[in-house]
């Protein structure tokens, strides 16, 4: 199913509003082969351990994706298999290239954030566009010095490719 239409670069906590507490891994399991070809995930190697970069709108649309200045040379393409999984923390830095084959890329993803994360969210009326609310939380950049420590030191960049699920 051609779509060539890639995701852009970017971060996931970028899309977040500011929050005491950071951690977060997002789980991205392949419903089919995903390969280069048909836009398999690509992710930035430590990443993760970086400061958030500068987010912008790709596009006009008031929905239109957030991205940053990324360029493919710094990153490393993760192909899976059905059923395969790559993880990745909200800092890490991703994004995928258009599907250029005639068979589907599909993929079911799911996000895990501590409670308290999601009820200072909601507090602050950030509700993942629910109620039709465009989200406004654009990051910037900043140097957080507790880069490795929100995930308790972990090194969430990606899983192996074969990872089961």
């Amino acid at each position: 199913m051609q779509t060539d239409t890639p995701t852009p670069a970017h971060q996931d906590q970028s899309y977040w509003p500011e929050l005491t507490d950071k951690r977060a891994v997002s789980v991205w399991v392949a419903l089919d082969d995903s390969t280069v070809e048909n836009g398999c995930m690509w992710y930035g190697p430590r990443t993760h351990l970086q400061p958030l970069r500068a987010h912008y709108k790709s596009g006009p649309a008031t929905n239109a994706a957030l991205q940053c200045d990324a360029s493919e040379a710094e990153m490393v393409p993760m192909p899976l298999t059905a059923g395969g999984a790559g993880l990745h923390a909200g800092r890490t830095l991703h994004y995928s290239r258009g599907n250029k084959t005639d068979g589907p890329r599909r993929a079911y993803i799911l996000n895990f954030r501590p409670r308290a994360a999601i009820e200072q969210e909601r507090e602050k009326g950030f509700d993942h566009g629910r109620a039709g609310h465009v989200a406004t939380a654009v990051r910037t950049a900043k140097d957080d010095s507790d880069a490795a420590a929100h995930l308790g030191g972990a090194s969430l960049g990606a899983a192996h490719p074969s990872t089961p699920v």
